[in-house]
């Protein structure tokens, strides 16, 4: 059976974060591979994306260029409409196969919001989830959850030992904006995109003296 690992988000840039998230939740729970998919239209954050879809997938693919573990989907970002992370699981699914187990990682205030979530009941039937925690996040209810959603606990992986990077791609398009350096924040080819691209308000001083 192939164990794949699924980690969506906007990306919007991916930093060094998202990728110790992915190799942490990847050695920890065993994973082949981990599949990054970039988030095409999210119902949740209509409007609040920077870069198009086209250029966070390039990004997202020069940010684990150097891992032949890490894979990128298009296949949020190709789809018109809403993504909702049932249909791409679902999808992923019929891609790879039903002898695959999924795990989707997700953190901790990912996790809190999971009943609003479109379908979660079939979204605990179709992996294990993953959950990243966060320092300013609240401690998840998951007995409170599991009333709503019964089974849940069974399809929960907490990973506590977890390094807790705290970085959001919503501060590096605040510094990116006022002209300050993401040096070592970001991968040097993703910083590099995005000075050429002349993203995020253009100026990087990502390279530093």
């Amino acid at each position: 059976m192939t164990r794949i690992g699924v980690l969506g988000g906007s990306f919007d840039p991916p930093h060094v974060g998202h990728l110790a998230i992915a190799e942490e939740a990847r050695l920890r729970l065993s994973l082949d591979r981990i599949v990054f998919v970039p988030a095409g239209l999210q119902w949740m954050k209509v409007g609040r994306d920077v870069a198009s879809g086209e250029d966070r997938i390039q990004m997202v693919r020069l940010a684990t260029a150097s891992n032949a573990a890490f894979q990128v989907s298009d296949l949020e970002v190709t789809r018109p409409g809403p993504s909702y992370t049932v249909d791409t699981l679902t999808r992923l699914r019929q891609q790879e196969g039903a002898d695959t187990d999924f795990t989707f990682i997700l953190g901790q205030d990912a996790m809190a919001d999971l009943l609003e979530w479109s379908r979660p009941e079939e979204l605990i039937a179709l992996c294990t989830l993953a959950v990243m925690p966060r320092v300013d996040a609240a401690p998840l209810d998951l007995e409170g959850m599991e009333r709503h959603l019964p089974g849940l606990r069974d399809r929960v992986v907490m990973l506590d030992e977890a390094p807790r990077l705290e970085i959001s791609s919503s501060t590096l398009r605040a510094r990116l904006g006022r002209g300050e350096s993401v040096r070592y924040l970001v991968p040097d080819a993703v910083a590099d995109y995005i000075e050429e691209r002349g993203l995020y308000g253009g100026v990087t001083a990502s390279r530093g003296c």
